[in-house]
């Protein structure tokens, strides 16, 4: 991805909050084939994965205590590029959303902020620190092609968004929960899509990994506790996916 289209509000990292991070990069390790590294950022205990050509895929590190004794638990969280991360912000809790984490830097990195669309599904927005021609490999489509929300109502949902980040309309596909409504972002002209979810618990974004092999990922996955919540299937497009939560419930 480049400079430009990251400016334009595209998913460019990936982390993930754990309650044992050590079982969980190696449950990663094993499915993904990325190999884990800790990282040199002081201050932080932090693993990034890495694929085998040394690109950074994503991000692991310890639930902080707080969060766990607030009733957080383990997930996936997807950062979207902004220009400004405060500006964001504010336009996020104008257009009825809320702080999870408040704006902060990240030595070396940027400033973040872990936010809540109205409907309670969790997102974060980031700011290299370098401005936009740091980091541009984080978006690399090999990594997560596809980012899906579930929430309550996927047509607010999507008029949520859109509003408070330059992300397009993709095209729509009608489903058993409604319409799958895709979108744009980032210089990708199809991102992401939001539904309204067919199932029970709160609203959430979904992120599809890419593997090499999806039979064996899933394989791999199961015999480390993974669950199957969706089986393997072909989707528009001629790719295959599946749909899992990993031992931790993430």
């Amino acid at each position: 991805m480049t400079a430009a289209s990251r400016s334009a509000n595209g998913f460019v990292w990936y982390e993930l909050l754990s309650e044992d991070p050590a079982a969980a990069a190696d449950f990663y390790s094993a499915v993904t084939g990325w190999t884990p590294k800790v990282s040199e950022m002081p201050g932080m205990d932090y693993t990034v994965f890495h694929r085998d050509d040394d690109t950074a895929a994503a991000g692991l590190m310890a639930m902080p205590a707080e969060a766990k004794a607030g009733g957080a638990r383990p997930a996936w969280t997807g950062y979207v590029h902004v220009d400004d991360t405060d500006a964001a912000v504010a336009a996020f809790v104008e257009a009825g959303g809320q702080v999870i984490v408040p704006a902060m830097e990240v030595p070396q990195v940027g400033r973040f902020a872990t936010l809540a669309d109205p409907q309670g599904a969790a997102i974060a927005v980031m700011h290299f620190e370098g401005g936009d021609e740091a980091n541009t490999g984080r978006s690399d489509p090999a990594i997560c092609p596809w980012r899906e929300l579930h929430g309550t109502d996927g047509k607010a949902a999507f008029d949520f968004y859109t509003s408070v980040f330059d992300w397009k309309a993709a095209g729509e596909m009608d489903t058993p929960a409604g319409p799958y409504r895709m979108f744009s972002a980032g210089g990708e002209e199809m991102a992401g899509g939001m539904m309204t979810k067919m199932h029970d618990g709160p609203p959430f974004w979904l992120y599809y990994f890419a593997v090499p092999a999806l039979n064996a990922a899933v394989a791999a996955a199961t015999g480390r506790g993974a669950k199957v919540m969706r089986e393997a299937m072909e989707v528009p497009g001629g790719s295959w996916i599946a749909q899992l939560v990993d031992p931790e419930g993430a």
